[in-house]
């Protein structure tokens, strides 16, 4: 609380999404605690940006699995360990940060397998983070895409959706995750216009993911980087 009086902000200068250092007193009103500012200084370039790591690390400590525990001993999962984590960090992340996640899959059974297996592992986690009971049809969804290639029809629709969704409901931009799909050349344009309102992507594929792809999205597991071959289901 930082007020001059009733209705008068102490501060009017200092605007949402700042970083800023207060020196003020504990006080408990109505049952919930305030700090009663007496000195805010909004942070520096140098200030803001330690901060900012500061968030980022804990955050991703906080989403950042402990291992890869596999269903069964394969060698292939065991070489993309790394990168099996830095995709479950990612999604991880969006649950913790309220970001809804968004699967998109392949239209084949391998498809469906893996884009079941992510939709059972995250839906618990976002009721857990989120009390209200509809939670997991805002912070989840799971749509087939026909063939394993996100076009330009495919990232026009969900761009407006999620702008949609921004405006009405004040929604984060979702974490699209692209599961069977997505690996190919092909594919670029769809990730271009994601980036384009910097919608955060990952890319779990049994192909060798082209190198533009890697390039333009957040995370990429693929068994080309291993020594083995396996399917997106089994990964």
């Amino acid at each position: 609380a930082a007020f001059v009086e009733a209705g008068v902000r102490a501060y009017p200068d200092v605007e949402e999404g700042e970083y800023a250092r207060l020196d003020g007193e504990v006080r408990r009103r109505r049952g919930e605690l305030q700090v009663e500012t007496e000195a805010l200084d909004v942070l520096n370039d140098e200030e803001r940006e330690a901060v900012e790591q500061r968030l980022d690390d804990a955050l991703d400590d906080e989403a950042r699995p402990d291992a890869v525990e596999p269903l069964a001993e394969d060698d292939t999962i065991d070489e993309l360990a790394d990168e099996l984590v830095e995709a479950a960090t990612e999604i991880r992340k969006a649950v913790l940060t309220e970001r809804p996640v968004i699967v998109r899959h392949a239209n084949t059974a391998d498809g469906y397998l893996a884009g079941s297996a992510l939709e059972r592992a995250t839906l618990p986690l976002v009721t857990d983070q989120h009390r209200r009971e509809d939670a997991q049809y805002h912070y989840f969804d799971r749509r087939p895409l026909e063939g394993g290639v996100y076009d330009m029809d495919d990232a026009t629709k969900d761009t407006s959706n999620m702008l949609d969704n921004r405006d009405r409901h004040d929604e984060a931009l979702p974490l699209f995750v692209f599961v069977a799909a997505g690996g190919t050349r092909e594919s670029l344009d769809g990730f271009d216009l994601l980036n384009v309102y910097g919608a955060p992507t990952v890319v779990v594929d049994d192909v060798a993911v082209d190198g533009a792809v890697t390039d333009a999205v957040d995370a990429v597991v693929s068994p080309a980087h291993a020594d083995a071959g396996t399917t997106t289901a089994t990964m």
